[in-house]
């Protein structure tokens, strides 16, 4: 017997943006880490032993956040159809 889901795989026309938003929002939150820890701010909200697990955590999502855009900029222009490229 066969297994019907009942939706597709295909990435339907929202897929760059909620990728786009999605990276948008981890590194505007590993950008709020670094900067509450180069500031100074983290003393209001924490205590000293967790300065540094936000600093490295703020860093992780920052580079994952260009990772993450760097492919999906290589898979965007991969992903084109070939009746729209300029001869």
């Amino acid at each position: 017997m066969a297994h019907d889901h009942g939706h597709d795989h295909s990435h339907g026309s929202t897929y760059y943006l909620d990728q786009l938003c999605t990276i948008a929002a981890c590194g505007a939150l590993g950008g709020v880490c670094l900067m509450m820890y180069l500031d100074g701010r983290l003393r209001y909200i924490l205590t000293p032993f967790f300065f540094i697990p936000v600093l490295v955590g703020g860093i992780a999502l920052i580079v994952m956040a260009a990772v993450r855009a760097v492919t999906l900029w290589a898979r965007g222009g991969r992903n084109r159809c070939p009746c729209s490229r300029a001869p």
